[in-house]
Formats: structure tokens, sequence, C-alpha cells
């Protein structure tokens, strides 16, 4: 919606006045659109609850582990203390995947 209100002038990426009036209150418009939806439907709290665990866990427990992981796959094999990092972060992947199941 931002970049349709602001499509051809110059204030799309400018640092102007324009610019962040817009940037801000199409943020609070949404907002406040976004509230009313989930207040004028009934079941929409639970579904909001169950997208949020099956997509916020995912993205910003697990894959995070998963990358450093990968990242640092030479701890595996390297010295005593890179090892035991390895370990521990193996386990708390472990335990971000439990956590991440029991709350759903």
């Amino acid at each position: 919606m931002f970049v349709r209100i602001l499509r051809g002038t110059k204030h799309l990426q400018s640092n102007s006045a324009i610019h962040w009036f817009t940037w801000i209150s199409t943020n609070i418009a949404f907002g406040f659109l976004a509230f009313i939806i989930c207040s004028a439907v009934p079941v929409f709290n639970g579904l909001l609850a169950l997208i949020g665990s099956f997509c916020g866990a995912p993205m910003s427990i697990i894959i995070p582990a998963c990358l450093w992981l990968h990242d640092f796959a030479g701890y595996r094999k390297g010295t005593m203390k890179q090892k035991l990092f390895y370990g521990i972060h193996v386990l708390l992947r472990a335990l971000r995947v439990f956590l991440f199941i029991g709350g759903t």
C-alpha cells in the first residue's frame, strides 16, 4: 500500500516528511484494521495463535540454530572447547524442537 500511494513521486525513496508520514500512517491504519478483524471474528484468536506457533517458532527459534550448526560444522571435529559448544547447540536445537511441538 505504501508503494502504491507514493509510486511515481520523489518521496518513495527519499527521507522526507511526506515519506515518513505516509509510512507511519499506513502502519497505524493496517494495525487498526487488523485489530478490528481480530475482534470481529470469533475464532481468529485461536487461529492466530496456531499460525504463530507454526510459523513464528521455526523461523525465530529452530532455523537460526540449524544455521549456526551449519556455519560452525568444523567445531564437531575441533578442539575440546569447540566440541563442547557444538554439543550444547545440538542440545539447544533439540530443546527448541521439543518446545515447538509442545507449544503447538
